[in-house]
């Protein structure tokens, strides 16, 4: 229940910035929410120089999907302004796709007029997430939206928002102190796991290497913590090993 914890905080709360397609959760595990028809298109918004952008970035890299970035940014630091960064939405078991949005519109997988509106609500959505988690000692660095429109035409944000498993965290107190050590800052985010896989050769292609349980351990602790600070109330009594049914 911990992503479902988060993803009601967040959709909650980003009504007050933008239209959203939650109604009410009636089930710990559940929540309602307007049936939409969703644009094909995954928005991702980044603030600082990270993950595979990051990647790209060091081996010459400087067009992301129509973005030009400019020469001697370093890793883990902001950007000169947030970007957006679209891919595909890719059927199951395929990979999404770069694509930047004079693509997207050449494509017709959003008109200009809507990409307008959704790389808005995006950009909106994106530093209002920020302000809420900078109040809470974290930095937002990058995320994913999605988006689609409702019965009545309204576009609306849907899926999760803010969640750690759609965005990257990193803690603001130590960030400074770790970079001046040539350390990556301190993550509350699935890249940890991601790390794990990329060490074991794994980028995407292939079977997927087992996971050990103690790093799973971690990321579900971590994920917790995120969202009992964010909900101001504590979620479980015990430890997610004792609560999951993948540590049985």
């Amino acid at each position: 229940t911990i992503l479902a914890d988060l993803s009601e905080f967040w959709l909650k709360e980003a009504k007050k910035v933008v239209p959203t397609h939650f109604i009410d959760r009636p089930h710990e595990r559940v929540l309602r929410c307007k049936a939409c028809v969703p644009f094909k298109v995954e928005v991702i918004v980044r603030g600082y120089m990270a993950g595979s952008m990051s990647r790209a970035y060091e081996k010459g890299v400087r067009e992301f999907c129509g973005a030009k970035l400019t020469e001697g940014l370093k890793e883990f630091r902001p950007l000169p302004e947030a970007i957006i960064t679209p891919t595909t939405k890719a059927a199951a078991y395929e990979h999404d796709e770069d694509i930047s949005p004079a693509e997207l519109i050449k494509r017709g997988t959003v008109t200009a007029d809507e990409w307008k509106e959704i790389s808005s609500l995006a950009f909106k959505l994106f530093a209002f997430g920020q302000k809420v988690y900078a109040e809470k000692g974290w930095i937002l660095v990058d995320t994913k939206y999605e988006f689609g429109r409702d019965s009545s035409g309204e576009i609306c944000v849907i899926d999760e928002i803010h969640t750690p498993d759609s965005s990257r965290l990193w803690v603001r107190e130590t960030y400074d102190s770790r970079l001046a050590k040539g350390e990556a800052p301190e993550m509350l985010d699935k890249e940890t796991v991601r790390r794990y896989l990329l060490a074991q050769g794994f980028s995407g292609q292939g079977d997927v290497p087992k996971v050990p349980v103690k790093n799973i351990v971690e990321l579900a602790e971590t994920y917790l913590v995120v969202a009992e600070k964010l909900r101001g109330e504590k979620i479980l009594t015990a430890g997610p090993e004792q609560r999951l049914p993948i540590f049985d």
